[in-house]
C-alpha cells in the first residue's frame, strides 16, 4: 500500500511536467496537434483552462511580394505572409498552432521564415507551426507572422487551421484561456491561360530519389524563361536556392546536395507562369 501512495504523486508530477512543457509548443513536447484540424488530439482547451475573459483569433493571408490580400484564394507556388492575430485583455502572453491541409488532409504548401521564436514540427506528414516559448503581446495584441508557399497547381482546396492559447506565463495549465479553433478556407486561383501552363509542368522529373550528392530536375514542357529552385527541410527552413534559365521548352537543373543532412526535403520550382512542388529523400 505504501508503494501505491508513493507512485500516485509521481504519476501526477509526470503528467504536470508533460502538460506544462507545452510552453515550448505542444507538438515539440510530444502532445501532438491541438488546433482542431486534421490529426488533432483535442485542442489547447483540453488541458489549459480557468483563465478569465475571451481569447480571440484571426488568420490573414497576403502575397509577400506585393501585400495583396488572398481573399479566399491562393495562387499556386506563390509565397504568402501568414498573420495570426488575437487578444485576451486578461492574459499578456500566448502560444499558437497552425497547419495547412488539403481536402484529403495532406500537407498543403510549405511554411518558412519562422524566426527564432517559432518552429515547425512534422506530425503525420503535416507541418505544425507553433510557438517556441510563451510569446508576449505586440502593441497590446497577440501577433505572429511567417511565410507560406502555396502548393502546386492542381492541389485544389486548402484550409489553414489555427488556434491561440492566452496564457499567464507561469508554465502551468491553470489560469489560461484558449480561443476556439479557427479556419481559413482557400480555393485554388485559376484562369484559362495559367491553368494550361501550370499543368504542363506536371512532367517534371526529380531524380534520383533517394539522392546522395546530386539531384537532377528535368522537364520537356516548360515555358522559356527564368526559374528558381528552392529546397526546404521539414521544419520549413530554406536550405538551398538556385536560379536556372529554361529555353526551347526544356529545363534541366543539376543541384549539389551533398552538404545536406540525411532526411526528407520539399522542393519548389517556380517560374513566371509555372510552379511545381516535389518531395525527395537525401541519403
Amino acid at each position: 500500500m505504501k508503494r501505491s501512495f508513493i507512485l500516485f504523486p509521481v504519476i501526477l508530477a509526470g503528467l504536470y511536467l508533460s502538460l506544462s512543457s507545452n510552453s515550448s509548443g505542444p507538438a515539440s513536447a510530444g502532445n501532438g496537434i491541438r488546433n482542431g484540424g486534421p490529426g488533432s488530439n483535442g485542442t489547447c482547451a483540453s488541458c489549459h483552462g480557468g483563465g478569465a475573459g475571451t481569447t480571440t483569433m484571426t488568420i490573414a493571408l497576403k502575397e509577400k511580394a506585393n501585400g495583396t490580400a488572398a481573399n479566399g484564394k491562393y495562387k499556386p507556388g506563390t509565397v504568402y505572409t501568414v498573420t495570426i492575430s488575437g487578444n485576451n485583455t486578461n492574459l499578456a502572453f500566448f502560444g499558437f498552432q497552425l497547419t495547412a491541409a488539403t481536402a484529403g488532409s495532406q500537407q498543403a504548401g510549405t511554411f518558412g521564415n519562422l524566426g527564432s521564436d517559432k518552429h515547425a514540427v512534422t506530425i503525420g506528414g503535416l507541418q505544425v507551426v507553433e510557438h517556441g516559448h510563451n510569446l508576449s503581446k505586440t502593441n497590446g495584441a497577440y501577433l505572429a507572422e511567417f511565410d507560406w508557399t502555396a502548393p502546386a497547381a492542381g492541389t485544389g482546396n486548402v484550409t489553414l487551421y489555427g488556434i491561440i492559447n492566452g496564457v499567464n506565463d507561469d508554465n502551468g495549465i491553470t489560469g489560461d484561456k484558449a480561443s476556439a479553433p479557427v479556419t481559413l478556407p482557400l480555393t485554388e486561383a485559376t484562369n484559362p491561360t495559367s491553368v494550361q501552363d501550370l499543368a504542363a509542368i506536371s512532367d517534371l522529373r526529380v531524380y534520383p530519389n533517394p539522392a546522395t550528392d546530386q539531384l537532377h530536375l528535368g522537364s520537356d514542357q516548360v515555358t522559356p524563361g527564368n526559374y528558381q529552385v528552392t529546397i526546404y527541410d521539414m521544419t520549413g527552413r530554406e536550405v538551398l536556392r538556385q536560379a536556372q534559365q529554361a529555353g526551347a521548352g526544356k529545363l534541366q537543373v543539376n543541384l549539389a546536395i551533398g552538404h545536406l543532412p540525411a532526411g526528407s526535403y520539399i522542393l519548389h520550382l517556380n517560374g513566371k507562369q509555372q510552379a511545381a512542388v516535389h518531395t525527395f529523400v537525401k541519403q
